[in-house]
């Protein structure tokens, strides 16, 4: 029962439903400062105008452990084609309840998105998505949805990006989906390192600050990243580590929040 409590309330008060969805360990060890940095299969939950900036084909897998038995996985896959590219994104959020409310608590989000170059130096993407609710006590619910990002170079070493989720401001079950403007730039120092800060807001919730840092070592072997988000009542700090070789990438991030236990991210990338 206690565990039936303590996701109901985790679900309920800290986070709406659809909330803070997209983790990858690569966005979460950068405090999800990441929308000026998003590229390829993984920038599909944070900026897929990001999506042209991957390889010809990326396969993406995490798994992320959050609190109480919460897990969330998610798949994505990138590909090239002759305007852009088009990607994928499945995400699933939930726990298996026990107790009075015994079964499946399920939040999903599906999308079907393109990114595609407007000129050399300007890039626009779309996600189209569809929405899950699963709940014992309520049935299963669906609901449609988009998001439209951009990403722009200033010069070789700036880039500024902005995301718009759910800009169609759809509803499920009667209740707002997560609706918000994330805004950012990002400097990269050739192969080295890369600096990003993002501005969160939300109609919902008090603005928000999101600093991330990438440093790349061993001609990017090995990759080390740390963020800091910041808001009026929420704090989160998160660390991660990548190993890349051979077209793989292997990565993790953990996430410290405010009263909360360590949350921790895997993920595995292929690329060619």
């Amino acid at each position: 029962m206690k565990k039936i409590i303590f996701i109901l309330i985790m679900v309920s008060f800290l986070e709406a439903s659809h909330e803070n969805m997209g983790g990858t360990p690569v966005a979460q060890a950068l405090s999800l400062s990441y929308v000026a940095m998003a590229h390829g299969a993984g920038a599909i939950p944070f900026n897929p105008a990001g999506l042209p900036l991957g390889d010809k084909m990326e396969a993406l897998t995490y798994y992320r452990i959050l609190y109480g038995g919460l897990g969330e996985k998610f798949a994505s896959y990138g590909l090239y084609v002759k305007y852009g590219n088009i990607g994928i994104g499945i995400e699933e959020k939930g726990a298996m309840l026990e107790g009075d409310y015994e079964g499946k608590y399920d939040e999903g989000l599906y999308s079907l998105s393109g990114g595609y170059p407007l000129s050399s130096n300007l890039l626009a993407g779309l996600n189209l998505n569809l929405y899950k609710f699963q709940d014992p006590r309520f049935g299963t619910s669906y609901s449609f949805g988009a998001d439209v990002g951009i990403l722009a170079n200033i010069t070789k070493v700036f880039r500024v990006g902005a995301f718009y989720r759910n800009i169609t401001l759809s509803r499920i079950r009667g209740d707002k989906l997560p609706s918000y403007l994330d805004a950012g730039i990002s400097m990269h120092s050739g192969d080295f390192s890369s600096t990003s800060l993002t501005f969160h807001m939300s109609p919902d919730y008090g603005p928000g600050v999101a600093l991330g840092e990438q440093i790349s070592l061993f001609k990017g072997l090995l990759i080390l990243r740390g963020g800091i988000y910041s808001e009026e009542d929420l704090k989160k700090f998160s660390f991660g580590i990548g190993i890349h070789k051979a077209g793989f990438h292997f990565d993790y991030a953990v996430i410290s929040t405010e009263g909360l236990p360590l949350s921790h991210s895997f993920g595995i990338l292929y690329r060619r």
